[in-house]
């Protein structure tokens, strides 16, 4: 069956389908590890458009539907934040604690326009900058701190922030481009040192908060407990 999916793959013109179809080995249900054929999302997607008969239209017609959404959220993306708006209330997450991370994603867009108009290039840069922002911040880069909330690599850092993390990493990244912006910052390393003067000002505020509280803001969280609207503060 995967060699016939294959073949349609390449008769769709589906280039080196044998790389995007590999073997691995799962634990199934009841705890046996059997080898399996997985693919990537993409390839998957495709081999739903390869494959004919009644049993595919269901997926088929999700595909158009997700097509034509796409073209309208192009044309108006307020269609878009509402659909995420939607996503995150199913998931369990509260409505004060979307807003913040729905105004998180439109700073966060904003700011990296920002870094790519000034020199700055994706990948390696912005990685550079961003840790740059949370070490200042929280003490951490993404990556340890994403390991203190006990979150894979491939998990998303915000989507399990406290509120006040939130808050605070909209002041950092608001700061950063106010910073850039009024010294006409070009290149990396201008980019950088308004980015760490920026998680300065972000971590001394952070300390402050939590001198009074008598706790840590940047604690682990348990993302279930955010997820079910109950977000630490």
């Amino acid at each position: 069956r995967a060699d016939a999916l294959r073949a349609r793959l390449r008769a769709a013109a589906f280039r080196q389908p044998d790389t995007r179809i590999v073997d691995m080995l799962l634990t199934s249900e009841d705890g046996q590890v059997y080898p399996t054929r997985v693919a990537t999302a993409p390839t998957l997607l495709r081999l739903l458009e390869a494959v004919s008969g009644p049993a595919a239209e269901a997926g088929k017609e999700w595909l158009a539907r997700a097509g034509a959404e796409r073209l309208r959220e192009e044309e108006d993306p307020a269609i878009a934040v509402e659909r995420a708006r939607r996503l995150y209330a199913r998931q369990g997450y509260s409505r004060e604690w979307t807003q913040r991370r729905l105004q998180g994603i439109t700073l966060r867009q904003r700011l990296a326009q920002e870094w790519a108009a000034r020199g700055a290039r994706e990948g390696a840069d912005y990685a550079a900058l961003t840790d740059a922002l949370s070490q200042g911040t929280f003490g951490m880069p993404v990556e340890a701190h994403k390991a203190a909330k006990g979150l894979k690599s491939s998990q998303s850092l915000r989507d399990s922030m406290t509120t006040m993390e939130l808050l605070l990493t909209n002041l950092v990244e608001e700061t950063a481009l106010t910073l850039s912006q009024a010294r006409d910052s070009e290149r990396i390393e201008a980019l950088l040192r308004d980015t760490e003067e920026a998680s300065a000002i972000g971590g001394a505020t952070r300390q402050g908060i939590e001198a009074r509280i008598w706790r840590t803001l940047g604690r682990p969280s348990n993302v279930r407990a955010l997820r079910r609207g109950h977000a630490q503060r």
